[in-house]
């Protein structure tokens, strides 16, 4: 989409302007003089002066094709022949001006940055001219980071996501991990909104999100019957999943052992 100022200058922009930027991540200035300037003013003294009276607005800038996703402030504008013109382009939430030219001439760096906002300067306006902004949707990425388990990471598919877009993250890790703690722009989110270690992401802007995995840990119950004096050691104990535990069984010599039995299964010949 483009949007059209006129403003007045002379040729319609075939000399190249004058013109300088600058900006950061959300707004940025520009500044133009008019490349027809002393030409301009030199007809002037050929004629005596007389072509310009001070004081008076020859020329209205006119913005056109904003679609609705930008606009100019002021807006209309009038400008004296050989006078300063100052107005600021500000794109739409959810948008960011990509170009502003006049003429064949880009007036925004081409490094990647995505500005929303311009204050405009044109110095010494002398006929028409025309700038046309270029705005583009606004594009988001994903920074993830996971703590724990070292072999654990996070992957989506795409990039350059727009606002309301919905990726699906994918939490990898060891089996003996689970998630406990998870994250989005510093905010603790629901694990029950985790489904088969995929989380559904909104794009709201910049995003960051963190996954801390722990080791699962599991109570083993132990119990023994028979011999009053028998015990098993440790006893009951709290076990990382994937962990091995050594038990140690004693009893009177007048016992022996007649079973031994893990969540209801016979293991006797492996003691």
């Amino acid at each position: 989409m483009a949007a059209s100022v006129l403003a007045g200058c002379k040729d319609g922009g075939k000399k190249a302007p004058s013109s300088s930027s600058s900006g950061s991540n959300t707004t940025g200035s520009i500044t133009w003089i008019d490349p027809d300037y002393e030409e301009d003013k030199d007809d002037d003294k050929g004629n005596g002066g007389a072509s310009h009276k001070p004081g008076v607005s020859n020329y209205n800038i006119k913005v056109e094709g904003l679609d609705g996703n930008a606009t100019i402030s002021p807006n209309p504008i009038k400008v004296d022949k050989h006078g300063t013109a100052k107005f600021t382009i500000t794109a739409k939430d959810g948008y960011y001006i990509q170009s502003v030219r006049i003429g064949n001439v880009e007036l925004v760096p081409s490094e990647d940055r995505q500005v929303t906002a311009y204050d405009v300067t044109m110095y010494h306006v002398c006929g028409h001219r025309t700038i046309t902004v270029t705005l583009a949707p606004l594009t988001y990425g994903i920074v993830a980071t996971t703590w724990g388990d070292p072999s654990s990471k996070i992957t989506w598919e795409g990039k350059d996501f727009k606002a309301g877009d919905e990726v699906t993250l994918n939490l990898h890790h060891d089996a003996v991990y689970a998630l406990t703690k998870l994250t989005v722009n510093d905010k603790e989110v629901s694990l029950s909104d985790v489904k088969d270690d995929k989380y559904v992401l909104t794009i709201t802007g910049d995003m960051t999100v963190e996954a801390t995995f722990a080791k699962e840990t599991f109570n083993v119950t132990t119990t023994v019957s028979g011999d009053k004096t028998a015990n098993i050691t440790p006893a009951s104990p709290n076990v990382e999943n994937g962990e091995k535990v050594t038990f140690a069984l004693t009893h009177d010599s007048s016992y022996e052992l007649a079973s031994f039995k893990v969540n209801g299964t016979e293991m006797k010949d492996q003691v």
